[in-house]
């Protein structure tokens, strides 16, 4: 022991440890692999001999390793392989072709001939009888054999990469949603520009790319009749659930494909009876090892690339520079503004008489919601309640339903279309699901605004509020309101507070706010209109609301463009407009929306609105 090198001392300790644990698992793991056991392995690779390991040929490169059961049908080698990767492969081979075989041996670090599944797999021999490769491996990539990546092995070398720099427990490449089979919808490719990953609850299981602690402490709960079916959940389990621990890689795109083999079948489907019954077998190894059986699928924040940012657009630095606002800063609002967003738990208890609220009025704050209250309500049959805030205030949403309705302030009488004007009814997914649980056939008019002239205008509506008598803090300039809302430490913006409240711009970035409303309500229930299209006109025409709203087309009395909204009235906002921002503030501003306008006309389908070209 005096002589032997570290890794050999660790193996040897791992290996004792082990050693009566595979030996009492030795009965199931026959009995897994029994059925495909046909092949003349294990064969092991005779270039790196496994029986033969050292400090030298025991450490993948990099500390980087990527393990696979692979067959005949994968095309591993033509995308997999390349002069500049930066990890070893140790491939398992569950096929019968020698020559396919030989394939391998003459490419890969570690080769085997041994038939079953990848974790099963990977559990023999990399845990049990093999942890010198272990104790020198810092990451291990588990790859199904027929997942491939869009810029082949230099996609697996980025995976290592950033689950490195940014010390994810356990990762997975997102896929391409065209050409992959998904599971589950967090999995898919989400294109953000710059967005690095996203953390979520737990990840799929045929692309996991793991750190070597997480791998040892799903290895110690792993049993081989596990076949794929739960093996995300176990490890979940292993090592304890955390926002920041799991996560999808957006910047790496790979495809999952549908069919796994030339029959159109998965191979291990040749395991019979384990295989077709793996769910209920993982059911009740969890219930004996005291797991949870199912970890409920949650998304979390999102992690953006501020290095390429910078470097992708050479004009956002001097601008920002300049008004002292720094751009991972800004970015900072985005993943606050963006994260934990998920279909939550709806908790509202329906009541028992028919939704009285038909219709609501949200969008953005200063985006004209209440010059189109104003329009609405004269139609003889509609009524608009004041802005209750029911869904969005916890303590009123306390309150129940029959307080909503009688807070409301709409008469119910027959006849009477009752909407609600709520401006933040859109910000939150909580608030968007209550809704929906109260009537999920609720029509939307929602109001969007510039984002950067919106901002501004609310800086001017809380100089008013101030001066009326408002006991909120306003800054003497919209540069120093700012940065208020911009952290110093952009990784911990808004922690412990609400990303929403009291933000500029946080609020602008509706593209969020869209996809939020539509992961619940069709899109043919929500009205988006344009506060810069929309109330322009000299006589504003509103036949677009009434026959989104189901009612009779009527004459209004007063459609000028004089009540378009509280800015133009001389005792409101319009006040306070000589506060306004540096102009290279609003440069820097309208680069910052760019993207999130981009991706809001694109989620639309349509142009973008003329005033909104930057």
């Amino acid at each position: 022991l005096k002589t032997a090198a570290p890794s050999q001392i660790i193996g040897r300790h791992i290996m004792k440890a082990q050693l009566l644990h595979s030996f009492l698992l030795l009965p199931a793991v026959l009995s897994s692999w029994r059925q495909l056991d046909q092949s003349p392995g294990p064969v092991l690779d005779q270039s790196t001999d496994l029986s033969q390991l050292t400090d030298e040929n025991a450490a993948p490169k990099s500390g980087n390793l990527v393990f696979t059961s692979a067959g005949d049908h994968t095309d591993l080698l033509n995308n997999w392989i390349g002069d500049g990767a930066n990890y070893d492969v140790f491939l398992s081979y569950y096929g019968d072709n020698s020559t396919r075989f030989d394939e391998y041996k003459q490419t890969f670090r570690w080769t085997v001939w041994q038939k079953g599944s990848k974790i099963g797999n990977c559990y023999d021999q990399l845990y049990l009888n093999h942890p010198e490769i272990l104790s020198n491996t810092d990451y291990i990539f588990m790859l199904d054999d027929d997942i491939m990546f869009n810029n082949g092995f230099r996609d697996i070398n980025r995976m290592f990469q950033i689950s490195r720099e940014h010390e994810i427990t356990i990762a997975m490449p997102s896929f391409d949603p065209k050409r992959s089979v998904i599971s589950w919808d967090h999995t898919k490719h989400d294109p953000t520009p710059n967005l690095l990953f996203r953390w979520v609850s737990v990840v799929e299981f045929n692309a996991p790319l793991m750190s070597k602690e997480a791998f040892v402490r799903t290895m110690e709960k792993y049993n081989p009749h596990i076949i794929g079916w739960g093996s995300p959940h176990l490890a979940v389990c292993a090592n304890g659930e955390d926002k920041h621990k799991y996560a999808v890689v957006h910047s790496v795109i790979s495809v999952n494909p549908p069919v796994r083999s030339e029959t159109g079948k998965r191979e291990l489907e040749a395991m019979g009876k384990e295989f077709r019954n793996r769910q209920q077998i993982w059911e009740r190894i969890a219930e004996r090892i005291g797991c949870k059986p199912y970890i409920l699928r949650e998304e979390f924040q999102k992690v953006f690339d501020h290095k390429a940012l910078l470097e992708s657009d050479s004009t956002l630095q001097n601008p920002c520079d300049v008004c002292n606002l720094k751009l991972d800063h800004l970015r900072a609002i985005q993943e606050a503004a963006t994260s934990g967003i998920n279909v939550s738990k709806l908790e509202l208890e329906t009541s028992s008489t028919d939704a009285l609220v038909k219709f609501v009025i949200g969008g953005v704050q200063k985006a004209g919601t209440t010059t189109m209250r104003d329009l609405v309500q004269q139609h003889p049959d509609i009524e608009i309640g004041k802005e209750a805030h029911f869904f969005d205030y916890e303590h009123h949403f306390n309150y129940g339903v029959d307080w909503y309705h009688e807070n409301i302030a709409c008469s119910g009488s027959e006849g009477k279309l009752c909407g609600d004007k709520t401006p933040e009814y859109t910000l939150r997914q909580q608030t968007i699901d209550r809704v929906y649980q109260y009537n999920p056939q609720m029509k939307w008019i929602v109001l969007l605004r510039e984002p950067v002239a919106r901002a501004l205008s609310q800086y001017h509506h809380a100089l008013r509020k101030v001066a009326e008598g408002s006991k909120q803090t306003v800054a003497d300039s919209f540069e120093e309101e700012l940065m208020q809302e911009i952290p110093d430490d952009p990784s911990k913006a808004f922690a412990e507070q609400d990303p929403w409240e009291g933000r500029y711009l946080a609020r602008g970035l509706y593209a969020n706010q869209l996809e939020q409303l539509y992961r619940r309500f069709p899109k043919k229930q929500v009205l988006v209109l344009f506060e810069e299209e929309y109330y322009k006109r000299d006589k504003i025409k509103m036949n677009v609301i009434w026959d989104f709203l189901g009612v009779e087309r009527s004459r209004l009395s007063n459609t000028s463009s004089t009540i378009m909204h509280s800015n133009s009235d001389p005792n409101g906002d319009s006040a306070y407009h000589e506060k306004e921002m540096k102009q290279e503030t609003e440069s820097c501003l309208k680069q910052f929306f760019k993207p999130h306008n981009e991706r809001l006309f694109k989620l639309l389908g349509r142009e973008p609105v003329k005033e909104w070209n930057h």
